[in-house]
């Protein structure tokens, strides 16, 4: 991986994507105040169990968060920003191509670890200089700032990991991790260890899920894309004209204009500056939208300095990738910048929160919430009819069984809930209950935990509830084996008493950290293990 050095800067080439990093003697220096600071409490020693080390890890992480608002001021000029959002260019360039396999194989090892740290880094920088909200606070040569802002990466990237390592602990493995701190003059000086169960499971399933981004197209129905925003618009025009004086499709138009007429962020020096009033009206006037309208939506999209960035709570709305136009004070102006792919992250998890009945900051009225709750419903049973048209593409036979099903049946008590899909496979005589669930999930701490509490927690959880279908099932199996013959001529052999039972998600999920029956596979994951083995996988 090639490194080179411009403008005193250090940077690293991840393909075509030039990425700044600090320099080695930053690292060196940062390190052994760390250390200092450290040792300054904890002695050498082993720690375990989630309080004390989640102590330690908090103690560290406040170390490099006092650094990172210490020296943000420092580099809160226009030329920082700028290097800031162009560096977020080239981070989303090296990510596009990792995950479409174009990355050498040294670019995409580095990446893969590295990577996902820089780009929360870069946006924590971006959202910790909005809140300070002025560029060209300080004077002098940029190139006496450089230290400053080789520090100011480094302690937010610092900030990224240790936040994570700290929630992974404390929402995540709570049992499974340990701290050592190593004697003075030893190398490494400290060490976090998570048991080696946990830590495979964890690459296992950030494996999948990369995986995945390839391959899951091809086992959905292509009639209908749930994330298409050409589909959200049929939905939510009215309502948002409604709640907005304008459509959802000249929202859209509106939040792409501003990258769309500006040239390539192909340095810091091409990093988009313009005055907010101008911005606002040149839009109203160019599509002939009410000023008031533009103003508000836009508004909703400007990072809010008044709402402090809480490094450690990744599901706050008042973030980069949900608002991505940061507004400053300027010479005594007011001025918007951005980062083209900043907007465009944006409108991509725009696309993917509507789907999961996710509404955004600021649109919380009836008529959106309720559209929103449309295109989640549409979603949901789009995921059904593709995982049950890739199950009877394996050869089983079945149906979903509705709370009406059993009408004709008196004697039959159904109380467990609807049924998504109860199944045999002839071939294999294998009988099985399937639940669908089209669920986000997430990498970081809390996006496992919140799976976990979906699935776990509680008697509403999906666990025990799949439970009782499964037990209710059994208890009526000799009468679903008559049922299957005489409406759907599906023939059940008479000695089968063995159901299978799994969850089928539309991405994978964590869950083998917790639990392991009953299953809970992507559809992904399904059909090529099925496939594989021939047979029921599990």
């Amino acid at each position: 991986m090639e490194i080179f050095f411009k403008h005193s800067l250090t940077y690293i080439v991840v393909g075509q994507a030039r990425i700044v990093r600090p320099a080695p003697q930053t690292r060196v220096d940062m390190q052994k105040k760390m250390e200092d600071h450290l040792r300054q409490k904890y002695a050498p020693g082993f720690y375990a169990g989630t309080t004390i080390c989640n102590e330690i890890l908090k103690f560290i992480f406040e170390f490099y968060e006092e650094g990172l608002n210490r020296l943000l001021p420092n580099i809160a000029t226009s030329r920082w920003v700028g290097e800031i959002l162009f560096q977020n260019e080239e981070a989303g360039k090296a990510s596009r191509a990792f995950k479409l396999g174009e990355l050498a194989d040294d670019d995409s090892n580095y990446w893969q670890e590295t990577g996902p740290k820089i780009q929360q880094s870069l946006d924590l920088i971006c959202e910790k200089l909005a809140e300070i909200g002025e560029t060209d606070k300080v004077s002098g040569l940029w190139q006496t700032q450089i230290p400053d802002f080789e520090n100011v990466l480094l302690c937010a990237e610092k900030c990224v990991e240790y936040a994570n390592v700290s929630n992974h602990t404390f929402m995540v493995a709570p049992n499974a991790t340990s701290i050592k701190i190593n004697a003075v003059g030893e190398d490494p000086y400290f060490e976090h260890v998570v048991d080696d169960l946990n830590h495979d499971l964890m690459a296992d399933y950030h494996r999948q899920n990369r995986k995945e981004v390839t391959l899951r197209e091809q086992y959905l129905e292509k009639s209908f894309d749930p994330f298409d925003h050409q589909y959200h618009a049929k939905v939510l025009n009215e309502p948002f004209c409604k709640v907005f004086g304008i459509t959802y499709t000249e929202f859209q138009a509106l939040v792409t204009a501003a990258p769309a007429n500006m040239e390539k962020i192909e340095s810091h020096k091409k990093a988009p500056m313009c005055l907010k009033d101008h911005l606002l009206t040149n839009l109203a006037a160019y599509y002939g939208f009410p000023f008031e309208s533009v103003n508000a939506v836009i508004n909703n999209l400007i990072l809010d300095k008044s709402i402090p960035r809480q490094v450690w709570n990744s599901r706050q709305y008042n973030r980069i990738n949900k608002r991505p136009f940061l507004e400053f004070q300027s010479k005594g102006r007011t001025v918007i910048m951005w980062s083209h792919k900043k907007v465009e992250d944006y409108l991509t998890l725009l696309d993917s929160e509507l789907a999961f009945n996710k509404t955004p900051h600021g649109w919380k009225h009836k008529p959106l919430t309720d559209a929103i709750s449309e295109i989640a419903r549409n979603a949901g049973k789009w995921f059904e009819r593709s995982v049950i048209a890739q199950l009877e593409k394996l050869g089983f036979s079945g149906r979903s069984i509705k709370d009406k099903t059993f009408n004709k049946f008196p004697d039959i008590k159904f109380e467990c809930g609807e049924i998504d899909y109860l199944g045999y496979h002839a071939a294999t005589k294998c009988l099985a209950i399937f639940e669908f669930k089209f669920f986000e999930t997430g990498f970081d701490a809390r996006g496992i935990r919140q799976v976990k509490s979906a699935f776990l927690e509680g008697d509403d959880a999906y666990v025990p509830i799949f439970e009782k279908k499964i037990a209710w099932i059994n208890n009526n199996l000799s009468f679903i084996k008559s049922y299957f013959e005489a409406e759907h001529h599906i023939q059940i052999p008479c000695n089968l008493h063995d159901l299978k039972s799994t969850f089928i998600t539309y991405y994978p999920t964590p869950l083998n950290l917790f639990f392991l029956n009953p299953r809970c596979k992507s559809l992904v994951q399904f059909v090529e293990d099925f496939q594989t083995k021939e047979l029921w996988p599990y």
